[in-house]
């Protein structure tokens, strides 16, 4: 039962792990692409959320 348990947290550690770095990478270089061709702030942060989201959908999809 323990080991059940452990095997479970390991997955959830890594699916959040997973998806916190798919987060962080695709703001990070979606917005420094957008602000050096000129797109506003508000605009390049809203289209990187959407981006991120498209990402997690596939990631989840793919899985």
């Amino acid at each position: 039962m323990e080991a059940a348990a452990a095997s479970l947290q390991d997955a959830v550690l890594g699916v959040m792990t997973t998806i916190i770095l798919i987060a962080a990478l695709t703001f990070l270089v979606v917005n420094s692409i957008l602000r050096k061709i000129g797109v506003d702030g508000e605009t390049s942060m809203l289209t990187s959320q959407v981006l991120f989201v498209l990402l997690l959908a596939v990631y989840f999809i793919t899985r």
